[in-house]
């Protein structure tokens, strides 16, 4: 069966792998927090690229798996600088407080911590999109647009950019992600 949270999630992970294979670190024995996994399926594939799972914790408010933690990414429960590397794939467009989610983030994010977020974008509005498709609005009605705006929730702490895709200008198509790695300070 497909399961779209692990096969978006390799976008992210992918240019996470490159960096470490880059710095000469063991992906191993990296601490993960995945924001937002709902399933297994995200931290298997972080298994799967060569994440140790006992290394890997999932936090999503709504998850009906005992590996993955229940709980909110604007108010986590986790200790301030627990992990290496924090994946918030696809979440920060359900919150209408994305700036207390990023501050969160970067808290449980160790210094020099890696921090990769991805989110959609589409040419249509929210409203279009309810209209046409859904029947409501998909996530916050707020849409980040760019991934300097992704970058720009973080501020300051945003050390140096590893990767990142913001060419919806350029697209072909009338959806797509944008997607931004980054170190923190």
């Amino acid at each position: 069966m497909f399961d779209l949270h692990a096969e978006r999630s390799t976008r992210l992970i992918y240019p996470i792998a490159m960096w470490a294979a880059a710095r000469r670190v063991s992906l191993a024995n990296l601490k993960v927090l995945t924001v937002g996994p709902r399933t297994e399926g995200e931290i298997y594939t972080l298994v799967a690229h060569g994440f140790r799972r006992r290394n890997i914790t999932g936090l999503d408010l709504i998850s009906y798996s005992p590996i993955v933690d229940l709980g909110d990414m604007h108010a986590m429960a986790y200790p301030d600088a627990s992990f290496d590397v924090v994946l918030a794939g696809w979440v920060l467009s359900y919150s209408d407080r994305k700036k207390t989610a990023a501050a969160e983030i970067a808290r449980v994010t160790k210094p020099g911590g890696i921090v990769a977020v991805g989110v959609e974008w589409g040419r249509k509005s929210p409203e279009e999109v309810a209209a046409e498709r859904t029947g409501y609005i998909v996530g916050s009605a707020t849409r980040l647009r760019s991934a300097e705006e992704i970058l720009a929730l973080f501020g300051d702490q945003v050390d140096r950019v590893y990767a990142k895709v913001d060419d919806q200008d350029i697209a072909g198509e009338d959806v797509g992600d944008l997607l931004v790695i980054f170190r923190l300070r």
